[in-house]
């Protein structure tokens, strides 16, 4: 058009669009392709026909990769996810029942015989996982200190108990 929107698929792009890929018929997914053919291998960005499935990306050699879905669910390594972010490493496992709600923020699911959230950082500093609401933003925690090797657990914003490098426990509580 004349003011730089490209349209292809048709010939009114939506306006304030650089570029509008418009499929005429949902028979197929409509897909944004990038293509290496000298090694055999394509990425495609895809509107899925897949009910509840809004946008795919996936690859030449391993199929669907991420979704994201009508509800705003993210799925990596999972076509339907059960959570806000659901990561799936190998192929998956049958998981209980999940209720359907917005209580599942994360849910990491693997295959393996032994599957780890691993929280990283450098060998001077602190790790953990903090629980925070909307007065505090550290109301709970779970922490590892690298420097001393030690786990602390601390609730409303208070240590309550300590394991150190060699085992040993210590609490606050009498």
């Amino acid at each position: 058009s004349g003011s730089g929107e490209v349209g292809i698929g048709t010939t009114v792009p939506a306006k304030g669009t650089k570029l509008d890929l418009t499929q005429a018929s949902f028979a197929a997914n409509a897909a944004l392709r990038i293509n290496n053919p000298s090694h055999n291998e394509h990425w495609d960005l895809a509107i899925s026909n897949n009910s509840g499935t809004l946008l795919e990306l996936s690859n030449y050699s391993s199929g669907t990769t991420m979704v994201w879905n009508n509800g705003g669910n993210v799925g990596i390594g999972e076509s339907s996810p059960s959570g806000k972010v659901h990561i799936v490493n190998g192929s998956g496992i049958t998981l209980p029942t999940i209720e359907a709600s917005n209580r599942n923020m994360l849910i990491l699911e693997g295959d393996q015989s032994e599957n780890y959230l691993v929280i990283a950082s450098p060998n001077d500093s602190w790790a953990g996982i903090t629980f925070a609401d909307p007065d505090f933003k550290s109301s709970g925690n779970i922490m590892y200190n690298h420097t001393d090797d030690l786990m602390r657990f601390t609730t409303d914003a208070v240590e309550r108990m300590r394991i150190n490098s060699t085992g040993g426990l210590t609490s606050t509580q009498t």
